[in-house]
């Protein structure tokens, strides 16, 4: 993985610079608000996980240990991890995980430990105030959007998901319970 410095007008800064360097695939990096961190999927060690750096790659560490999802059970299975954004307040990552052949929603803070499962389904987004954590599922068959308190607790369907902001802040992009953009 690369980074590159951009000027006041968006315009590369400079020449790439080598951020984090792996043999295996390193992707779907998400910044902290702070932009003090980057969190990011690889399966450097083998499945993939999730992994915490500074914004320039020092101090690179694994965030959730390897068997801290796997079920008492001692079962091989496997597990996977991806999808990670930082909550608004940055006090909290949500990603989506494979457990033993099931989808599901978690959250872990930064530091690492042991993370919550909030529900079964994929690819999370925190609402802009950090309360909510949006996700797809396939229910009675079709794809359906729904969404968690942060802290857990009653899953709702959703009108629409936020998929970002422009820079000004003036416009929000949202797809739709089909997962189509509007």
């Amino acid at each position: 993985m690369y980074r590159l410095e951009l000027d006041e007008t968006g315009e590369p800064a400079g020449e790439p610079q080598l951020f984090q360097s792996s043999s295996r695939a390193d992707y779907l990096w998400n910044c902290s608000p702070d932009g003090k961190k980057v969190v990011f999927s690889s399966n450097r060690n083998g499945p993939m996980e999730l992994f915490v750096c500074d914004w320039d790659g020092s101090n690179l560490m694994r965030l959730i240990p390897r068997d801290a999802l796997l079920p008492a059970t001692g079962s091989t299975y496997g597990v996977e991890m991806w999808r990670a954004r930082w909550s608004p307040d940055g006090r909290w990552i949500a990603f989506a995980a494979m457990v033993e052949g099931q989808f599901g929603i978690y959250r872990v803070r930064p530091e690492g430990g042991m993370p919550q499962r909030l529900a079964e389904g994929g690819d999370p987004t925190w609402s802009p105030d950090g309360k909510w954590v949006y996700f797809s599922s396939t229910r009675e068959g079709k794809l359906a959007l729904l969404k968690v308190p942060a802290e857990g607790g009653q899953i709702e369907e959703a009108e629409g998901r936020e998929l970002g902001q422009s820079p000004d802040g003036e416009w929000r992009y949202l797809t739709n319970a089909q997962g189509t953009s509007v």
